[in-house]
């Protein structure tokens, strides 16, 4: 029920409408994809920084940075399909 209360809130839905993407879900999952991978970017920007974090999580971190790009190309490859 707080989602259908937040519904339009919380997926832009009238961001999207404005445009014209309202129905285009591919390009509603690569804007969020993409917000989530730039908070990402921050905190391993800030973890690389820090001694505290052991070099093998960094680099654990790179990799799924790395993973995480590559599905976002594939999602794209997906719209360049039609679907």
């Amino acid at each position: 029920m707080w989602v259908e209360e937040r519904e339009n809130e919380l997926f832009e839905k009238e961001k999207f409408e404005e445009l014209g993407k309202v129905d285009d879900y591919i390009f509603q999952t690569l804007v969020f994809m993409g917000r989530a991978s730039q908070q990402m970017s921050i905190g391993f920007t800030i973890a690389d920084t820090l001694n505290e974090i052991p070099q093998s999580i960094k680099e654990e971190m790179r990799d799924l940075a790395r993973r995480y790009h590559g599905l976002q190309e594939q999602i794209r490859n997906l719209s360049k399909e039609g679907g």
